[in-house]
């Protein structure tokens, strides 16, 4: 209970429950704010990737590798065909 994340998560739902939207002033902000995030995450990951940390779990990197590149689309692709769908949610990639 004392993980920021865990706690922010839980005011906001509360907030958006009682009182529904943001002022536009700090919507607008918190829209700007998203948007650089993914892209400051993805640096800040990048950043603390070294080779020696690779060679040394080099195995459970190739398995999580493997499971991300060959085994979750794989089981997407089974889903798909399995519930018929069609369009741009049945396009593979």
């Amino acid at each position: 209970m004392a993980n920021p994340l865990i706690i922010g998560c839980f005011l906001g739902i509360g907030y958006s429950r009682m009182v529904g939207s943001f002022p536009l002033f700090l919507d607008n902000t918190l829209q700007l704010a998203a948007m650089v995030t993914l892209p400051l995450a993805l640096l800040s990951i990048g950043g603390s990737l070294s080779f020696s940390g690779l060679r040394a779990h080099l195995r459970l990197a190739t398995v999580a590798a493997a499971f991300k590149l060959v085994l979750l689309p794989a089981t997407a692709a089974v889903l798909y065909a399995l519930f018929g769908l069609e369009g741009v949610a049945g396009r593979p990639g």
